[in-house]
């Protein structure tokens, strides 16, 4: 009889500690499932969002390259070698930052006299202003990209 209190006593402390080991890795275990199935949503939604940003990318150099030629005779001038060399290397696509800075300066000068003057001619700045800005966070994400690499 004392033989088997000692066996159901140690069974009892067994399962005991078992359910307590359950109860507490067990929690981790439902977890470790719920963040396995958030993960592959979060990757889905992720991708989602890539492709939303490819497409808009896409559009947005299809728009320029169909409005580019033209926004760019409208804002040449031939009084104005700087500004016509920088509008030929934007529709190039070969502009550095400084040169994009540059540009960006001298139609905001611009700009502002036509739209004092209201000109037609301000609509094709404003397109070649958003454009220049679109470059530049461009540039600036590649930096910021090439910085997170870097560290």
């Amino acid at each position: 009889m004392k033989d088997l209190s000692i066996a159901l006593s140690i069974i009892a402390i067994a399962v005991t500690f078992l359910g307590v080991l359950w109860q507490y890795f067990g929690g981790f275990l439902a977890m470790r499932k719920e963040l396995a199935g958030s993960e592959k949503e979060l990757r889905e939604l992720i991708a989602a969002q890539n492709n939303r940003i490819v497409a808009t990318e896409t559009k947005m150099e299809l728009f320029w390259n169909a409005v580019g030629g033209v926004v760019s005779s409208l804002i040449k001038q031939p009084i104005h070698f700087e500004k016509d060399a920088l509008m030929d290397k934007l529709m190039e696509g070969h502009i550095s930052k400084s040169e994009l800075h540059a540009l960006k300066h001298i139609l905001q000068e611009e700009v502002a006299d036509l739209r004092e003057t209201k000109q037609t001619q301000s609509l094709a700045y404003a397109l070649a202003l958003a454009y220049i800005e679109q470059k530049l966070f461009d540039y600036n994400f590649a930096e910021r990209l090439q910085e997170g690499v870097a560290s």
